[in-house]
């Protein structure tokens, strides 16, 4: 049997033994409920030694995304606020210091006094809080605005781990390339400890620029190894053009070892490099260390909730995005929020006891 917002305040009605909307209008309520589910999950993930506490929690658990990182090291944890935008030159002005690059994909959502703008746009231009995009001028004011870039992910909630992948220039140079309609071989100024299977970023080279992205190799001689599409070695990568000059080698390293440098404590310790890095929490952004070289990092969150609780729909099954267990949390946490807003100090004692009984 579905249990739905509306269901959900009806219980939470004959909890608090009167009626919510007595108090409250049903945006408020609407305002109430995402409110008691926020910090109840963040209260029960604070607590939550028992397997039984983290499987209630199995709603907000695992979100593990790779998000793609630039020369900012930043990966910001909601949209950025836009302080000011100017209709006649295209600038937007940000709260904050962005990671967009020159070429970087824009998400804006501007009011102006009248017109509400929105769309996606590439930055023409940026420093470090403005970032200018193509615009036709129009006669508008700004009111108030926000963006999101390629490096911003909205459903944050806490960092469990976090990995950050570089790209690290070979020790191993290109002496020559080999490119024909069958296949493109690299030829190495010396012995490597490659393996078949092995990736590598190829970059610069000219002529066979096929043989530029990510790549695989296959050993076929003592300094020789084939390129390949994949790291099964299926699909060989083949010439488009006759090989002229360059050739650059490089490996994604992945780190085994991050250390959070927190921005109100003072670390002694050795320079940040590629085999350990550093992130700091900052400006509604996570921010590693270093940023040369830097790829992308993968991610391990809590998430914030995927449904909020609605007291006018009656359509939305919760207990398909949170388990009997904790709504009923939901609904005895939220009743001594309710006794601590309404100050009622005696409902407030009686229904903590209610909370300690169902942790």
């Amino acid at each position: 049997m579905a249990f739905t917002g509306f269901n959900f305040k009806e219980s939470f009605d004959r909890r608090i033994d009167k009626s919510f909307s007595d108090y409250y209008n049903f945006d408020q309520e609407r305002d109430f409920y995402k409110r008691t589910v926020q910090i109840a999950l963040d209260r029960k993930y604070q607590t939550a030694v028992e397997q039984k506490k983290f499987d209630e929690l199995r709603g907000v658990l695992g979100g593990n995304v790779t998000v793609p990182l630039n020369s900012t090291g930043k990966v910001f944890l909601q949209p950025i606020a836009i302080t000011n935008f100017n209709f006649t030159t295209g600038v937007i002005t940000t709260a904050f210091n962005h990671n967009a690059l020159v070429g970087s994909v824009i998400n804006y959502s501007i009011q102006g006094n009248t017109t509400l703008f929105s769309g996606s746009a590439v930055a023409t231009a940026v420093t470090s809080n403005t970032i200018t995009i193509p615009l036709t001028s129009v006669a508008e004011t700004f009111v108030s605005g926000q963006l999101t870039t390629e490096g911003t992910i909205t459903d944050y909630m806490h960092l469990f781990s976090a990995k950050v992948t570089y790209n690290i220039p070979s020790i191993f140079e290109v002496e020559g390339i080999q490119s024909d309609t069958n296949k493109i071989v690299f030829i190495f100024n010396r012995r490597t400890n490659y393996r078949d299977g092995q990736e590598v970023i190829i970059s610069g080279v000219l002529g066979a620029t096929n043989a530029n992205g990510t790549r695989y190799l296959r050993q076929v001689g003592t300094r020789r190894f084939q390129l390949y599409a994949d790291k099964n070695l299926l699909i060989p990568i083949v010439g488009n053009n006759v090989y002229i000059s360059g050739g650059a080698v490089s490996i994604a390293y992945t780190s085994k070892e991050i250390f959070q440098e927190k921005s109100d404590q003072i670390n002694y310790v050795d320079e940040a490099d590629y085999r350990f890095p550093r992130f700091k929490i900052q400006a509604n952004a996570i921010v590693f260390e270093p940023a040369e070289n830097i790829i992308s990092t993968e991610l391990n969150y809590m998430t914030l909730p995927k449904v909020n609780i609605d007291p006018e729909n009656n359509e939305t099954d919760l207990l398909l995005y949170y388990p009997e267990g904790m709504l009923q949390y939901f609904i005895d946490f939220g009743a001594q929020l309710f006794d601590l807003e309404t100050r009622n100090p005696q409902g407030y004692n009686l229904d903590g006891n209610q909370v300690v009984t169902n942790p």
